[in-house]
């Protein structure tokens, strides 16, 4: 069975070759192709996968459509009865593919793997523990979400579970979208640690910018795309329902920071003080959320 990789792209130029690098290096590599999703850069993200990655297939979009429709669009073109997604802000294991496809060949549905930081500073477990502290510390097993920049599925599963939306929801969005429908149709997520990859540490502005802009929007797009879920009924109460997603991710975090303390060797004084940074980054989420409700207000309107 071959591997599809696809490394979906939206302005990477800093980090798109060391990315691609890594899955040149697989130590052991089963049959497997990659495509690249340049999702309408306006950066040199495609001018360096065309110099440095021509053996790689590149889909180029005009314009930035979003992850869900590149991902769809794309599916006619790859070859693989298995897709491997990986970030473009990561870099691969060695063991990646090889791990991916023990993983898929055991009769597993869906898999998602680890991701790490290189630099184990400060603010890479901060980040770790505020941003993708899903899976840290975490055993293989069932899990309820994959994670948007390392997992693999059954293009068949894929095609049935893909969100339906025409909005142009982002990779993380249309992963958690993608999690929601899997678990409808019965088709179980199982956490593999062996698939392993490096993800880049931010910045602090940048984190700041991720929680004020992406996962603000986000957090809107997923409530918009599927009304069951909590809060999602009640976004036209504007500042107020902002206000609710906001403590509920405080909260989220704080309980994060504990629970994924040990995995990290995060001293306890050192968790208290990534509580109270994350404190600060909660009313810059704060009024990202009431950003996003008011662009969408007429939106929220129709479907109160």
């Amino acid at each position: 069975m071959m591997i599809s990789v696809v490394v979906y792209t939206l302005n990477d130029a800093s980090t798109i070759k060391w990315c691609l690098d890594s899955l040149g290096a697989q130590e052991c590599r089963p049959d497997f192709e990659v495509f690249v999703i340049d999702d309408g850069s306006s950066d040199d993200t495609p001018q360096i996968v065309d110099a440095c990655f021509p053996h790689f297939e590149l889909v180029r979009q005009n314009r930035t459509r979003g992850w869900v429709a590149c991902v769809r669009g794309a599916l006619p073109k790859v070859r693989g009865e298995i897709l491997a997604f990986l970030g473009a802000h990561c870099s691969a294991d060695g063991r990646w593919l090889e791990s991916t496809k023990e993983a898929m060949w055991s009769d597993r549905k869906v898999v998602t793997g680890r991701g790490t930081h290189g630099r184990q500073g400060f603010l890479a477990r901060f980040e770790a523990m505020s941003v993708h502290g899903d899976y840290v510390g975490q055993e293989a097993g069932k899990v309820q979400c994959v994670w948007d920049d390392n997992f693999a599925i059954l293009r068949s599963d894929l095609e049935r579970a893909l969100p339906n939306s025409n909005r142009p929801l982002s990779d993380g969005a249309g992963a958690v979208l993608l999690s929601f429908e899997l678990e409808r149709l019965g088709i179980p997520i199982h956490y593999c640690p062996s698939m392993q990859v490096d993800h880049i540490t931010h910045s602090l502005s940048d984190i700041y910018g991720l929680w004020h802009g992406e996962l603000a929007k986000n957090a809107v797009d997923i409530k918009l795309v599927d009304p069951s879920l909590p809060v999602a009924r009640l976004l036209w109460l504007g500042p107020v329902a902002a206000g609710a997603l906001s403590v509920s991710r405080f909260l989220q975090g704080v309980k994060a920071a504990f629970r994924v303390r040990h995995s990290l060797s995060v001293s306890l004084p050192e968790a208290v003080l990534h509580c109270c940074l994350l404190a600060c980054l909660t009313p810059s989420y704060f009024l990202g959320l009431c950003r996003e409700i008011r662009f969408n207000r007429d939106h929220i309107a129709r479907g109160a």
